[in-house]
């Protein structure tokens, strides 16, 4: 069988419209898809790295703050009670209190207790409950000494009555004293000298 040239040239049309039918679809299509996934990826990386850079620059000024921090951490850790446990950080607080009540003619502790500690994270809240009689004047000088430690104490806690009101200078005061102890480890634990007090004086 002779086919026309019309024919022939019908086919072979046809055998090229499927082959760009077949080009696009399997060839062409995905490279364009491709490139668009291409250029979106290009774009993303674009904006990482636009990002990396934009804190690259502010890297300088992020290790002077963190340096800051660091430096006013370690400032503030050094007014913390030290100890292994809370009983040794609340025994190190009782101490000072003892040391500032003999410093100050007419107080009387007439008792201590300690109270449940609080922890949080490698700091422990420590407190102590103490009961005194005192004149105001030396009430106050007393508080005013808590406070001024070279361990960082803190009065959360006052109560005062005046049990003889023809005497109403004679005080009796309850007060909680609370610190905060930083927690070392047994093993990196150094004994250490009970800490140093600066009462002021009676007569400041």
């Amino acid at each position: 069988m002779t086919l026309s040239s019309r024919e022939r040239n019908s086919i072979i049309i046809g055998l090229i419209a499927v082959l760009l039918f077949l080009g696009l679809q399997y060839i062409a299509f995905p490279l364009i898809e491709q490139h668009k996934a291409l250029n979106n990826q290009i774009e993303v990386k674009a904006s990482i790295l636009q990002q990396y850079r934009a804190r690259l620059h502010m890297l300088s000024s992020l290790q002077e703050e963190l340096a800051e921090r660091q430096d006013h951490l370690e400032k503030t850790e050094h007014l913390l009670i030290e100890g292994l446990t809370p009983a040794l950080g609340a025994a190190r607080v009782q101490l000072i209190l003892d040391a500032l009540s003999n410093k100050q003619k007419g107080i009387t502790i007439k008792n201590a207790r300690v109270l449940d500690s609080e922890s949080h994270g490698h700091y422990t809240k420590i407190a102590i409950r103490i009961a005194l009689t005192a004149q105001t004047k030396i009430l106050t000088e007393f508080l005013y000494d808590i406070e001024h430690q070279p361990v960082r104490l803190s009065v959360s806690e006052l109560t005062i009555r005046v049990p003889n009101p023809k005497k109403p200078r004679n005080l009796r005061a309850d007060i909680v004293i609370e610190a905060l102890m930083k927690q070392i480890s047994e093993k990196n634990g150094k004994p250490e000298q009970d800490p140093e007090i600066h009462p002021r004086s009676a007569t400041a």
